[in-house]
């Protein structure tokens, strides 16, 4: 009997062990998911206060210049030459062009919150489209000493889509190339197509984006560091809206970079947008 009473009370205290064992994963796994949670809610916190901060910044900064070429043209103490007074007035234009982007940011992204983003869908000639976006976009571009070019390879450049959107998202691509490029910007727009869908390609000479941040780019609010929190201007909305856009059109988008190469890298967003099949008639391909 003695023999047998090591293997007994193994038996007996078994059940204790594993029940033990179990509660202990237990608390374990609940003190990883707690932690989790808080170390999201806190970089959620902080994305939220820098957003908040970049707004601020970025509504106060128009709103102030605005202010004071307003009293400078209402001051009689200051001359007022033609040269003068259409300077001012530009400068109103100007400030007055960002306040209304910074709040269309703001809207597309309560838009894309919400989920109430409604494509209206008609037949949409990208080249033409394209070539809006480039001949709109160019005098921000040779502004900072660049080029802003449209090269339409693309045999079909037809397909179903949202005009206004469509035309937003490369507005966003080709402001981010600007923005993003520490010389004169070089943003070139191609297309290629095959029979199942139109590659539109926006590359630029930018800073570039690292490899492990590639991935987060289209998160909403997310923006890529680059050392100072106002060195470059933005939500982190416009890649988030992008992505929603072409995904709500079947497409998808992708973005290659590599800056550890060398300076000046650049970055390539490729859109892939398929084609409505199903349809006998195929408009012939318009050149932008």
């Amino acid at each position: 009997m003695v023999p047998e009473r090591p293997s007994e009370l193994l038996r007996n205290i078994l059940p204790l062990v594993l029940a033990t064992a179990l509660f202990l994963l237990l608390i374990a796994t609940i003190f990883g998911l707690t932690l989790r949670m808080v170390l999201r809610q806190k970089r959620l916190g902080d994305i939220k206060n820098d957003l908040v901060n970049n707004l601020t910044h970025e509504l106060k900064t128009p709103i102030s210049t605005i202010s004071l070429a307003c009293e400078a043209l209402n001051d009689p103490g200051i001359p007022k030459d033609p040269a003068q007074v259409r300077h001012f007035t530009n400068l109103i234009r100007d400030e007055n062009k960002r306040l209304g982007q910074l709040v269309e940011s703001v809207l597309q992204s309560a838009v894309l919150e919400s989920g109430a983003l409604q494509l209206r869908t008609a037949d949409v000639d990208m080249h033409a489209l394209l070539a809006e976006v480039v001949r709109t976009c160019t005098l921000q571009v040779t502004n900072r000493g660049g080029t802003l070019t449209l090269e339409p390879r693309a045999g079909l450049a037809h397909l179903r889509g949202d005009r206004t959107h469509l035309t937003n998202i490369f507005y966003n691509l080709v402001d981010n190339a600007v923005k993003y490029c520490s010389g004169p910007p070089q943003v070139r727009i191609s297309t290629r197509s095959d029979a199942k869908r139109l590659t539109i390609e926006v590359a630029d000479n930018g800073i570039g984006i690292p490899k492990n941040e590639q991935a987060k780019v289209f998160d909403r609010l997310y923006r890529v560091p680059t050392g100072n929190v106002h060195n470059v201007k933005g939500f982190g909305l416009g890649l988030s809206y992008v992505r929603s856009v072409v995904e709500r059109h079947g497409g998808r988008i992708r973005v290659e970079s590599d800056p550890e190469g060398y300076s000046g890298a650049g970055s390539r967003f490729i859109i892939e947008l398929p084609f409505e099949h199903g349809e006998t008639r195929q408009d012939p391909p318009v050149r932008g």
